[in-house]
């Protein structure tokens, strides 16, 4: 079931949070309005000279000279990360292989380990098949050699 506002006694004054830029978390509410006139313009100025040097560089440039420029800078990051991925996957590739190998020598060593272990136990019955035939058979009977 759904719950409405009235349901859950909570009001919806407070619909969605408000962020502020940097400037405005310096402005506090006991900040007189001239004093925040005169931070504006200061900040104004700053902005008005970091652009103009910005925005000469940028007329000369032609919007497809931009583009370039731009694509220009992209490319050793993109190219970069290319390789940086390329890496990655080298180094994961070579750990599992590593690691199938490492599980393949594991499981070889079990196999002759298992074999050795049933080749002792295929002796000791063969050994008591042979004292079993021994006590019920007699001993065995040596053979008649001749004198030449």
């Amino acid at each position: 079931m759904k719950r409405t506002v009235d349901d859950t006694g909570v009001s919806n004054t407070h619909s969605k949070p408000v962020f502020l830029t940097s400037s405005a978390r310096t402005i506090s509410p006991s900040t007189p309005p001239r004093e925040i006139e005169h931070q504006k313009k200061r900040q104004q100025l700053l902005h008005s000279q970091i652009r103009p040097s910005n925005s000469d560089s940028n007329k000369s440039l032609s919007n497809s000279d931009r583009r370039d420029q731009r694509d220009r800078d992209r490319e050793p990051r993109w190219r970069e990360k290319l390789r940086e991925r390329e890496r990655d996957w080298e180094r994961e590739r070579e750990r599992s292989s590593r690691r199938n190998r490492e599980c393949e020598r594991e499981e070889e060593a079990k196999a002759r380990e298992q074999s050795r272990l049933d080749k002792l136990a295929e002796r000791e019955r063969e050994k008591e098949l042979d004292a079993i035939k021994e006590q019920y058979l007699g001993s065995k009977k040596p053979k008649k050699r001749l004198h030449k």
